[in-house]
């Protein structure tokens, strides 16, 4: 008899106890690239979704905590590409901003651009975008090809492009001048500061293995940015199809580069790119490729 009663209580406990996981919305990642939740300064956290509309033009958007709109930063990147032919554009937002770029409380959105033209030569430029769309610093894509930088060394302050210093706010930017065939890095004074996280978010994400591959959709080719954990120099990317079967396995043997996977051929769909290695956890993109 106890066993019953026992049995029945149990039973009713599990009735009665709510589900402490629930799916609260839903964001369709058909032209998503990203999604981050980041705290702005004046506004507070917010969800930012970034979705790619076309070829050339990208959405922020920004939703409250109760996933209402909150604001929407088009970025039509038209007026910024160097060459009338390129291919494989892609648009990386990099730190999300209402007061280090400029002292107003708009958004600021830190952007890297890449693509390439036709002679597989790459042209990348440093923006900075306000919500109107306009743009409030872009490096010289005629003349030199700019990167954001991140660094490793574990006593040093600059461990991304942005960093705080005694003399004020500093970007610095990894720039090779195309015309005097020089390398240099630039060091540009900032008007606001950044958060103090970033650095610590930065640190975080360099112990991880990291992959991104662009752009989306693809149509030629895919580009595959990949970094390994710790010292690693060995790694294999895995091409699969959405039934899971393998298409194609690529070695690499370097702790961090970039590939460049034809897929001309590839028939329209969705793509896994995956990353495994001996450390660290297992990293997947995702592309759409349209032919």
């Amino acid at each position: 008899m106890r066993k019953v009663i026992l049995y029945c209580l149990v039973n009713m406990l599990s009735m009665t106890i709510p589900a402490q996981v629930v799916k609260e919305h839903s964001f369709d990642d058909q032209a998503s690239v990203n999604i981050q939740i980041v705290r702005l300064e004046t506004a507070g956290q917010k969800i930012c979704v970034v979705n790619r509309i076309d070829s050339i033009t990208y959405e922020c958007n920004f939703y409250n905590s109760d996933y209402s709109e909150y604001k929407t930063v088009t970025i039509d990147l038209d007026p910024l590409i160097g060459i009338s032919g390129y291919y494989s554009l892609s648009l990386s937002v990099y730190y999300i901003s209402e007061s280090t770029f400029d002292l107003d409380s708009d958004i600021d959105i830190l952007c890297q651009l890449a693509y390439y033209d036709n002679n597989d030569e790459l042209y990348a430029q440093v923006l900075v975008f306000n919500q109107n769309g306009t743009v409030l610093f872009a490096s010289d894509i005629d003349n030199s090809n700019a990167f954001l930088i991140n660094s490793s060394i574990a006593n040093g302050s600059v461990l991304s492009s942005l960093v705080n210093t005694e003399a004020g706010t500093k970007m610095i930017l990894d720039v090779y001048y195309i015309n005097e065939g020089k390398y240099s890095f630039d060091v540009y004074d900032i008007p606001g500061s950044v958060a103090t996280r970033i650095n610590t978010l930065v640190a975080a994400a360099e112990s991880e293995n990291f992959l991104s591959a662009y752009p989306v959709p693809a149509n030629d080719i895919v580009n595959v940015d990949y970094q390994l954990t710790g010292n690693e120099q060995t790694a294999e990317i895995e091409i699969t199809d959405q039934q899971g079967r393998t298409l194609q396995t690529i070695r690499v043997d370097r702790n961090k580069g970039s590939i460049k996977i034809p897929v001309r051929n590839f028939s329209n769909g969705i793509y896994f790119y995956k990353l495994h290695t001996k450390r660290g956890a297992p990293r997947t993109a995702k592309v759409l490729i349209v032919n």
